[in-house]
């Protein structure tokens, strides 16, 4: 699948922006987000310095990069939840667990791990943005809860995914840290299932 940001650039008349962003996509895939630099980026792009900061003023803006790459892979997941028959905490379970999965087995372990590391060492750069699908699917699912009465409506879906996303990051910063010597589908079942039920109704 072309993700849509290649699609855009492709119709601006401006090749060195073009070049720019696949040479910045093609290292991020490659190296880890601190090991790249706009040198490494310009010289991949065969493009100078000051031509990158005409277009972008730092290398940060291609976080953008990385989100493409989860909320494609979060639609596919999307789809599995889904296709089951089951109560929508258990969707939401499902939910995490594929994604603990789908990441163990090796894809987008550089994106997700690169939006970690941001995280941690600039934090006032605001990278989980609310408005992508990983997140939106989630606080439908909540919402789907509510209405069955599997949670309470007078709780903050944003707060109650808040949570579940921050467990989720906690564990794959703990995975990576034991040498990824556990399942991390199973162990993110385990986290949204202890988180929810601590305001499950029933």
């Amino acid at each position: 699948m072309r993700q849509e940001h290649d699609v855009c650039l492709e119709k601006k008349p401006n090749g060195n922006k073009v070049k720019i962003y696949k040479a910045a996509r093609k290292l991020f895939s490659r190296h880890d987000f601190d090991e790249v630099n706009v040198r490494m980026i310009c010289s991949e792009a065969g493009v100078s310095i000051g031509t990158f900061y005409h277009y972008y003023p730092s290398k940060y803006d291609f976080t953008s990069i990385f989100y493409d790459h989860l909320d494609e892979y979060a639609i596919g997941i999307k789809q599995k939840v889904e296709n089951g028959d089951c109560a929508a905490v258990e969707k939401v379970v499902s939910y995490f667990a594929l994604q603990g999965a789908y990441i163990a087995e090796g894809n987008n372990i550089n994106d997700t791990m690169a939006l970690l590391l941001i995280h941690v060492k600039h934090p006032s750069i605001d990278i989980y943005s609310h408005d992508r699908v990983t997140y939106t699917y989630v606080l439908d699912l909540l919402r789907e809860c509510q209405e069955e009465g599997s949670l309470p409506e007078s709780l903050s879906r944003e707060m109650l995914a808040d949570f579940l996303f921050a467990a989720f990051r906690g564990l794959l910063i703990d995975w990576r840290a034991n040498g990824r010597s556990y399942s991390l589908g199973e162990r993110a079942k385990l986290y949204a299932s202890a988180v929810l039920r601590a305001y499950t109704t029933r």
